[in-house]
C-alpha cells in the first residue's frame, strides 16, 4: 500500500514538471524566435529599426546645431528627448548696452532698452539700467549741440544768431558738455563748441580802411563779405582783394559772419582842381585914371564843390623897368608897372 502511494506521488511530479517545460517552451522570452520562417522577418526589422534609429540621430544632431540648451539621447528602441533652457538675456543686453555706450545714438540705446527690460535678474537689470541712463544723458547732451550747431550755421541774421546765444545760455549746453564723464565724447563736442563761439561770441564790429594802393582792407577774426557803392550808384559784391580803381565816392560796407557791420565812406580823388579866371588873363588900365576891379576865379573840382569867388593868395609887382618890386598885397592903380595876380587852390584830397 505504502509503494502504490509513493509511485503516485512521483507520478504526480512527473506531470507537474511536464508542465512546466510544455509552459516555458509556449511562451518564449522578449527578442528570442523559434520558428526558422520567422528569423529572416526578424532581421529585417531589426534592421530598419536600426536606420530609424540613425536617421532620428541625424536629425537630433541638426537640431542641436540651432537650439542652445537642448540634449538629445537615443536608447534602444525609444528617443528620449531632454531639454534645458539656459537664460542668456543678461548677456545679450549687456552687449547690446556696450555697443550704446559706443555709439551714442538713438538707435542703439532703443536696441538696448528694449533687452534690458528682459533680463530677469533684478540686481543685473538694474546695473545695466543705469549705465543706459547714463548713456541716455549723452544722447540728450550731443543732441543739444547738434541743434546749437544747426541754429548758429543756418542763422542768415543777427536776430536768428542771437536766437542761437539764447539757446546755449537757457539749455546750459557749456556747462552740462563739461559735467560729462565720458571723456572722448567730451572732447569730441567741446571742438564743436570751440568752433561755434567764434561766431556766438563775435561782437566786435570788423576794422575797415583802404591803404595806400586803394585796396580796400578788412580785419576781423571770422569770414566777411564787402560791398561796395560808389557815388550814386547801385551797391555790389567785391571780392577781398577788391581795388578802388575810379576817383569817386565810395561807401563800403563790411558784415562779418557774426552780423556784425562796418560801413565806411572813402573818397579817391587823383585829379587836380582846375581854376578858370572870371574876367580876362590880361587886364590893362591907365595909371591914375581907372581903378582895378577884383574879378576872382572859379575853381572846378571832380570831387569838391565848385568855388566862384576864388581870391588870389599873393599879388608880385614888376617896376616898369622890369625890375621885381616885392610881394603887395593889392593892385595900386596909381602906380604904374605890371601886377601878376596869382589864384591857387588845394582840394581836399591835397590835388592843386
Amino acid at each position: 500500500m505504502e509503494k502504490k502511494k509513493k509511485f503516485i506521488i512521483i507520478i504526480i511530479i512527473l506531470l507537474i514538471f511536464l508542465g512546466l517545460m510544455i509552459f516555458t517552451f509556449a511562451n518564449p522570452k522578449d527578442g528570442e524566435v523559434e520558428e526558422k520562417g520567422q528569423g529572416k522577418d526578424t532581421e529585417e526589422k531589426v534592421d530598419k529599426q536600426d536606420d530609424n534609429e540613425d536617421e532620428s540621430s541625424e536629425d537630433l544632431d541638426s537640431d542641436d546645431e540651432n537650439q542652445e540648451g537642448v540634449t538629445n539621447t537615443v536608447v534602444g528602441n525609444s528617443n528620449v528627448n531632454t531639454q534645458s533652457v539656459t537664460d542668456d538675456s543678461y548677456d545679450k543686453a549687456l552687449k547690446a548696452v556696450i555697443e550704446a555706450e559706443n555709439k551714442i545714438d538713438s538707435q542703439s540705446y532703443d536696441k538696448a532698452k528694449e533687452l534690458v527690460d528682459k533680463v530677469t535678474d533684478s540686481s543685473k537689470k538694474k546695473e545695466l539700467q543705469d549705465r543706459l541712463d547714463v548713456v541716455k544723458d549723452e544722447i540728450d547732451i550731443k543732441g543739444l549741440v547738434e541743434t546749437l550747431k544747426s541754429k548758429t550755421y543756418s542763422a542768415a541774421n543777427r536776430e536768428e544768431l542771437d536766437s542761437a546765444r539764447d539757446y546755449r545760455i537757457d539749455e546750459e549746453i557749456l556747462d552740462k558738455v563739461a559735467g560729462l564723464d565720458n571723456a572722448d565724447l567730451k572732447d569730441e563736442l567741446n571742438k564743436v563748441l570751440d568752433e561755434l563761439s567764434t561766431l556766438l561770441d563775435d561782437e566786435d564790429k570788423p576794422e575797415v580802411s583802404v591803404d595806400e594802393n586803394y585796396k580796400i582792407v578788412v580785419e576781423d577774426q571770422n569770414d566777411y563779405m564787402i560791398t561796395v557803392k560808389r557815388n550814386d550808384g547801385v551797391a555790389e559784391e567785391v571780392g577781398k582783394d577788391y581795388i578802388l580803381s575810379e576817383d569817386g565816392i565810395y561807401t563800403i560796407t563790411v558784415v562779418d559772419a557774426a552780423f556784425n557791420e562796418t560801413t565806411i565812406t572813402y573818397i579817391k580823388d587823383t585829379t587836380a582842381p582846375e581854376i578858370s579866371l572870371n574876367g580876362d588873363s590880361t587886364i590893362y588900365i591907365e595909371a591914375g585914371l581907372e581903378e582895378y576891379e577884383e574879378k576872382y576865379a572859379t575853381v572846378t573840382d571832380n570831387i569838391d564843390e565848385t568855388i566862384t569867388n576864388l581870391a588870389p593868395v599873393k599879388i608880385n609887382y614888376t617896376k616898369p623897368d622890369g625890375t621885381f618890386g616885392g610881394e603887395v598885397e593889392k593892385v595900386d592903380s596909381t602906380k604904374p608897372g605890371t601886377y601878376k595876380v596869382v589864384y591857387e587852390y588845394t582840394d581836399n584830397a591835397g590835388n592843386k
